[in-house]
């Protein structure tokens, strides 16, 4: 028994990637019925279900705390994890910290990251974080030695003082005031004395108790809190711009009235306007004042870069509230006025973006002269793409082609005006609109590197190219791992996750690094998460790093955005419905990006995404069919990947057979039969790809769009056909 338990555990810390080795290194387990039962509750989905119908995800979450509990059955020292050295030790304090609640496991996972603090930078910095918030009280001062240098330099300082008790200290207190609410943060609070402790005044202590409000969402307690600050201290609102935002968010959502505009507005007129006399800004309506001098004493002008970042967040927040009140006339003005002392490009493109959205909802009509203002001066163009996928709905419903060419000759070249121009070419193609030839709108979209797959792949169909994606002579070895990694104590650190059976808990640290990643190593690490069977995250990192301006993608580049779990019943049960393999595939990747317990806010489930009631009216017609019989007691059991695949190729099947073609049976999928029937009946005449141009509901518009793209690609990557043909098949 004990030699099988570490088979078991050398195939999960080891071999993860290779289900094979996981497999075999269970068996003796599925075959001893006299120790766990035929249904042992050790192991009951993985003794009682086919290996492939479980979800990689889930079926890692089972092997990691069944072998962690298993092993500390029988060990209690680091020595029972197989624990080589300090990295190994984090990822195994992850898995103990997380295996079961109970004082005694974090006890465990704290010895395991005091031994990790050995490790290298990252693996230190990482461990400190997390070994914190696990202790009952500062650590001692060695301890306190050997976690201070890993720790952001302010934290380190801070935890040193208060190890020596939790007195009044105006520079850890601005700890409070600025950092992210963590669990760092909120272990080191606790430690202080909480927000009664001698640390902080009144006035921080009260702003302190808003921003733990805040990170629960608890708006209105929050603004209750930031007031009582705002009456003691309102010069903490100067000093920390952390506050100012948190001020803003409260006031926007838990205060639907015009005391946080007056608030903000009156300041930022003291900061154009300082009374030096005064001192402070005079209060206006019972409100506090804003000290006109910040803390280093500098009069408060808008020639200070820090005076016009404190100007731009007031107007920027102001604009927000009156933007929440309904108020747009007013909150576009103050945008407009934000825009001109924004700090960078990205938060110019949020002020932008606030202006073209309440236009396009009040007055779509002027849209297009407003892009001619805003079109200049924005930094990102993809930051807009919504705004524009709705104006071009709103213009073609109406066959507001002159406006749709007016926008297409602004925009510069990009998906969005590929989108454009496609709609423009599809439009005088069929006799809409004459302003120009339809192939010369084709043309510019087909050779538009960055379009969407969807307008391409149309464009080529009606220029009689084709749309060639890269071959497949990429090396077997990723670039990233054939000439070394730029961060390797990063890249090391992330890869641990998956050579120690951790990968469940990588997302948020890739996520923390991946800006200090090459798009190759960023490849690696999407690979890494493909083959831990974490198929979404995967597809996204993939879509992340493609997305960038100097990237080529290669083959597998595409293969890692397109893949094909559930291979095996995907095909069987397209093949027994007629429906190709690869629509299917695109369906399943755009719901739910192969994850099969994935939820929606609506309450659809699983790999295809069925509303429990559509599955249930489905299982019925595919049992009285003579089909597999998925109705149990309480309802279909959607998180389990073979119904969800079987009943939701059924449904597309079942809508295939009563839309006009394929792509308006996507849209049915989405939006629903009976709405997009509805739809329809307004505009017969219009062709399926440019009606689909027209439907109300942006997440319908692109759902279709974005699973006809993916079929195109599904077909041409591994069932030899061109993209053409796939998407002229869903025109039919």
């Amino acid at each position: 028994m004990i030699s099988e338990l570490f088979l078991f555990s050398n195939a999960l810390t080891k071999g993860q990637g290779n289900r094979s080795h996981l497999v075999a290194a269970l068996r003796p387990f599925r075959s001893q019925s006299s120790h766990f039962g035929a249904r042992s509750p050790f192991i009951p989905p993985i003794a009682n279900r086919r290996f492939d119908a479980i979800p990689r995800r889930r079926l890692n979450s089972y092997l990691f705390l069944f072998c962690y509990f298993c092993l500390t059955l029988v060990f209690s020292s680091c020595q029972s994890w197989g624990i080589d050295s300090p990295g190994e030790s984090f990822y195994a304090a992850l898995l103990a910290e997380h295996a079961q609640a109970g004082d005694k496991n974090r006890a465990d996972a704290a010895a395991l990251y005091r031994a990790a603090l050995g490790g290298g930078a990252v693996v230190r910095k990482e461990a400190a974080r997390r070994l914190l918030p696990l202790l009952p009280a500062f650590p001692d001062p060695a301890l306190l030695s050997r976690l201070g240098p890993a720790l952001p330099a302010p934290w380190g300082r801070a935890l040193a003082r208060l190890a020596g008790g939790a007195e009044r200290d105006a520079e850890t207190a601005g700890l409070f005031l600025s950092e992210p609410v963590d669990p760092l943060y909120l272990w080191a609070l606790e430690r202080a004395g909480g927000t009664e402790g001698p640390l902080f005044t009144e006035a921080e202590a009260a702003a302190v108790a808003g921003r733990l409000s805040l990170a629960r969402s608890a708006f209105v307690q929050a603004l209750g809190h930031f007031k009582t600050a705002l009456e003691a201290e309102p010069a903490l609102f100067l000093q920390y711009p952390e506050l100012l935002t948190g001020l803003g968010r409260s006031f926007q959502f838990g205060d639907n009235s015009a005391e946080g505009t007056d608030l903000f507005l009156k300041w930022e007129e003291n900061l154009r306007n300082p009374d030096p006399a005064a001192g402070v800004m005079p209060p206006a309506g019972g409100q506090p004042g804003l000290p006109v001098s910040g803390p280093s004493g500098v009069s408060g002008t808008l020639d200070s870069p820090a005076q016009r970042q404190l100007a731009y967040r007031l107007l920027y927040f102001a604009g927000r509230i009156e933007r929440q009140r309904g108020r747009h006339e007013t909150a576009s003005a103050l945008f407009s006025r934000a825009v001109e002392l924004a700090p960078d490009g990205l938060q110019a493109d949020a002020c932008i973006w606030y202006i073209l959205s309440m236009a396009l909802q009040d007055r779509p009509g002027e849209m297009a002269g407003l892009l001619r203002i805003w079109i200049p001066r924005w930094h990102r163009a993809v930051y807009f793409n919504d705004i524009l996928d709705r104006l071009a709905r709103y213009l073609a419903a109406r066959g507001d082609w002159e406006s749709l060419l007016e926008v297409y000759r602004l925009l510069k070249p990009g998906p969005a005006r590929a989108q454009y121009g496609y709609i423009l070419g599809r439009a005088s193609e069929s006799g809409y609109f004459n302003g120009a030839r339809p192939e010369e709108f084709y043309q510019a979209v087909f050779t538009e590197k960055k379009a969407s797959f969807y307008y391409r792949a149309l464009s080529a169909l009606k220029l009689g190219r084709d749309l060639q994606l890269p071959a497949p002579s990429d090396p077997a070895v990723s670039p990233a791992k054939a000439s070394g990694f730029s961060r390797p104590e990063i890249m090391e650190f992330l890869l641990g996750f998956f050579e120690h059976g951790a990968s469940e808990f990588a997302l948020p640290y890739i996520g923390k690094y991946r800006q200090e990643l090459r798009a190759d190593e960023l490849r690696v690490l999407a690979e890494a998460l493909q083959d831990a069977g974490i198929w979404d995250e995967s597809i996204r990192l993939a879509g992340s790093y493609l997305d960038t301006d100097d990237y080529e993608p290669t083959r597998a580049d595409l293969e890692l955005c397109y893949p094909r779990p559930f291979l095996e019943p995907v095909e069987s049960y397209a093949g027994e419905l007629g429906i190709p393999p690869w629509l299917l595939f695109g369906l399943i990747r755009t719901e739910s990006a192969f994850a099969p317990d994935i939820g929606s806010r609506a309450g659809a489930v699983g790999l295809t995404q069925l509303m429990p009631d559509t599955a249930a009216e489905m299982a019925g017609r595919l049992a009285r069919q003579g089909g597999t019989d998925y109705r149990r007691e309480g309802g279909v059991d959607l998180t389990d990947p073979l119904a969800n695949i079987h009943l939701g190729a059924f449904y597309l099947r079942y809508l295939l057979g009563r839309m006009q073609n394929p792509l308006l049976a996507l849209l049915a999928y989405n939006g629903g039969m009976g709405r997009v029937r509805r739809w329809r009946a307004e505009a017969p005449e219009l062709p399926a790809d440019l009606f689909t141009e027209t439907v109300e509901f942006p997440e319908t518009r692109e759902y279709a769009r974005k699973v006809a793209s993916a079929a195109a690609v599904y077909g041409f990557l591994y069932y030899d056909l061109t993209m053409e043909a796939v998407i002229a098949d869903m025109l039919k």
